[in-house]
Order: structure tokens, then C-alpha cells, then sequence
């Protein structure tokens, strides 16, 4: 009996030992299964966060209030750092409020996951190669933005051909590119390209066109042709006027351009009064210290040396110098913009010593941005050249010129206002 009780409390403990074991197995199954479950929901609920605050960061950035799209599109990218249309969106933003080193370290990584993922003839891979370019173009590293913008075009003209809407935007990128080199004719040819299928495929209401009309006017202003730039301009913002109504940045950007042109032009009175519209815009849109603010000043100031208002022209270089100087880089275009006005200022005022300080400040910069055979070199050295005639220092004046000449000739050709100009000394 002893043994039977025994042999049964062994079947008994087997028994409840075997229970046991399976309640535990039962526990830990459960337990593994709320665990992954758990995890499933919180990365649901992760996505889900990423996507929301991403929806508010487009929704403002569309607006043009980038500042206010930023803490979201931050969010959504600390939610998902893989993601690659948040890291997109997120260095588009950060170019636009002037943080351009840090978004284009942003696009980068976007390019390698969609080249990655994607391979490198995807359309999307071709949209990253234009931002990669254009945050190149705004960090003055025009070499690598045209390659980038080329991968761009040859992809898309092999995946959509010739009538396409993305074949048209990476001319249009190519164009600006050559714009800012100083090569005017071969901007033009990319943009009245882009615009002739932006014609056919959208019609003339679209915001694509009246962009189109824009760069073509700026084009031509530069080629000196400043009747026909302020046709192409004004077009552009009666249309725009049409689409967003007074208050929209694409309506301050047009009056700062048609402002420009008709400085260039010589009538200063009324370029002023399209540049201070910008300027009053921006600084409502973008707030008083965005570099789109300080690209207003610069050029308002501009404007107000040539028309005698030195003191107000100073406080608005002033202004533009100091936002410049903190959002970019000191040998970034634009701080160099504000160096060669500040050397305009100081020569009509008859301060050439400080003058000629300015005029090598932007000189030195504007050599390491483009290189010799840039038009924006040329100008440093013809505006070094007379301030050093006005300093007596005469046989230092033709070496500057010489060089300025060259470049005139090559880019603009000789019958162009500032070649002529050149030629006179």
C-alpha cells in the first residue's frame, strides 16, 4: 500500500508537475505574445504620430511658414529617421529658413536610402538628386549641383520623355543653375524649354508659367535686355496676384525681382517702391531676421546708395550683413552681396579706403565661390579698379580691368551695356 501510494503521489506530482509546465508554457506564450503585441502598437502608434505631425508640418510649409513647419517635421523624423519623404521635406525647410548645411546633410541620406531601396533610375531617386543639387546651388558648390541636376534630367527623360512636368523642373533647376554662373544664354534655353512644355501641359493660369516668365525676366535682365525682363516680369505677377492675392511669397518674390530689374534698369525710385513692398511682405510672412528679409535689405540698400540715402541704406546692409554672416557661411554669395554694397556705399560717400576694404572682402569670396571667370569677380575687380584710380594708385588700375574685360567678353559678349562700360574704363 505503501508503494501504491508511493507510485501515485509520483503520477499525482507527474500530473500537477506536467500542469504546471504547461500553464507556465500557456504564461509565457501569452506573455511573449502581449509583449509583440504591445510592441506592434506602440510602432503603429509611433507611425501613426510621425504621419500626423508630418500632415501639420506640410500643411504649413505649403503656406510658406516653414518656422512653424519645423518643430513638426523635427517630431516626425525623431519618430521615423528613416523615413525618406520626412527627410526630404525636413531639409527643404531647413535650406528655406537658411540652415542650409544641415538640410542638405538631411537630403543626403535621403538620396542614399531611395538609391538604396529604390535603385538609381527611380523617379524619386531623380526628385533627391534636385534637392541634393539645389542645396549644392544655395551652399555656392555649383560643380556638384550640375551633376546632381543632370542625373536628374537624363533620368527622367528616359522614364517619362520630353512632354513631362518633372523633365520640365529639372530644366528649369539647370537653368537657375547657369543663371547663377553667369552663363545667361544657356539659362535661357533651359527655361524657355521648361516653359514651352509648362505652356502646353498646364495652360498660361498655372504657377508653374508665371515661375517660367520670372526666371526668363531675370535671365534677360542680366543679358541687359531690361524692357523685355520687365514684360516676362510683370506677366509673372499679375498671375501670380491671380492665384494668391497680395499677401503670398510668391507675390513678395515678384515685386523683389521686378524691384531688381528696374535697379538695374536705372529707374531707382520706382525699384524702391517694389522692394520695400517685398520687404514689408517677407518680414510678415518669414519674420525680421529669415534670409529671404536680409536678400530684401541688401538689395533695398542697394537701391537707396544710388539714390544719396546713405544712412538709411546703411542700416538695412547693416541688418542684412549680420543675418547673412549668422545663417551662412562668411564666403556664402550672399554675405559677399552685402560686402560689395557696403563698398558701393562707403566710395559714393568718398570713404575709398573703406571701400576698397569691402570691394576685397567680396573679391576673395566671390573667387572662392566661382572661380576666375565669374561675373560676379569681374564686378569686384572693375569696382577695385576704380576706387584704386580714386586712391592715385593708377598702375595697379589696367592688371583689373584687363581680367574684368576678359570675362565680359566671354560671358556677355561686346555689345552687352557692362562690356562696353568695361571698354571705356
Amino acid at each position: 500500500m505503501q508503494l501504491f501510494h508511493f507510485q501515485q503521489q509520483i503520477k499525482i506530482l507527474s500530473a500537477i508537475k506536467s500542469k504546471f509546465f504547461f500553464l507556465v508554457l500557456l504564461f509565457v506564450s501569452l506573455t511573449l505574445a502581449g509583449i509583440s503585441l504591445g510592441h506592434e502598437a506602440k510602432e503603429k502608434q509611433a507611425v501613426t504620430a510621425a504621419e500626423t505631425n508630418y500632415q501639420k508640418c506640410l500643411a504649413a510649409h505649403k503656406k510658406g511658414k516653414d518656422k512653424e513647419a519645423l518643430p513638426y517635421c523635427r517630431k516626425a523624423v525623431e519618430l521615423e529617421p528613416d523615413n525618406p519623404e520626412y527627410l526630404t521635406t525636413i531639409a527643404v525647410i531647413l535650406a528655406n529658413i537658411g540652415q542650409v548645411p544641415k538640410g542638405a546633410e538631411y537630403m543626403q541620406k535621403a538620396l542614399a536610402i531611395n538609391l538604396r531601396v529604390l535603385g538609381s533610375e527611380h523617379p524619386r531617386v531623380a526628385r533627391d538628386h534636385i534637392w541634393v543639387g539645389k542645396g549644392f546651388m544655395m551652399l555656392g558648390k555649383y560643380n556638384m549641383a550640375r551633376e546632381h541636376f543632370k542625373l536628374a534630367l537624363a533620368s527622367d527623360l528616359k522614364n517619362f520623355g520630353e512632354e513631362d512636368l518633372r523633365v520640365a523642373r529639372d530644366r528649369t533647376f539647370l537653368g537657375n543653375l547657369f543663371q547663377a554662373t553667369g552663363m545667361y544664354k544657356k539659362a535661357i534655353g533651359f527655361y524657355e524649354l521648361s516653359l514651352a512644355t509648362y505652356l502646353k501641359m498646364c495652360g498660361k493660369e498655372n504657377p508653374h508659367v508665371a515661375t517660367g516668365w520670372s526666371s526668363l525676366g531675370l535671365a534677360w535682365s542680366s543679358l541687359g535686355k531690361h524692357e523685355k525682363a520687365i514684360n516676362y516680369l510683370e506677366k509673372a505677377l499679375a498671375s501670380d496676384l491671380k492665384s494668391y492675392g497680395k499677401e503670398h511669397y510668391k507675390v513678395a518674390s515678384d515685386w523683389g525681382n521686378l524691384g531688381t530689374v528696374l535697379f538695374e534698369s536705372g529707374d531707382y525710385d520706382k525699384a524702391k517702391k517694389y522692394l520695400q513692398l517685398a520687404l514689408e511682405s517677407n518680414i510678415k510672412i518669414y519674420g525680421k531676421d529669415d534670409d529671404i528679409v536680409a536678400l530684401n535689405r541688401n538689395n533695398l540698400g542697394a537701391v537707396l546708395v544710388e539714390l544719396g540715402k546713405y544712412q538709411e541704406a546703411f542700416y538695412h546692409l547693416k541688418l542684412a550683413l549680420q543675418s547673412n554672416i549668422k545663417n551662412y557661411d562668411r564666403d556664402h554669395p550672399k554675405v559677399a552681396s552685402v560686402w560689395f554694397n557696403l563698398g558701393n556705399l562707403y566710395h559714393k560717400k568718398g570713404e575709398n579706403k573703406k571701400a576698397l576694404e569691402y570691394y576685397q572682402l567680396s573679391l576673395k569670396s566671390n573667387l572662392k565661390t566661382y572661380g576666375k571667370k565669374s561675373l560676379s569677380v569681374a564686378r569686384d575687380k572693375i569696382n577695385i579698379a576704380d576706387t584704386l584710380m580714386w586712391l592715385g594708385e593708377f598702375e595697379q588700375v589696367m592688371p583689373y580691368l584687363q581680367e574684368a574685360l576678359d570675362v565680359y567678353m566671354n560671358t556677355l559678349g561686346p555689345n552687352h551695356p557692362e562690356t562696353i562700360s568695361c571698354k571705356k574704363g
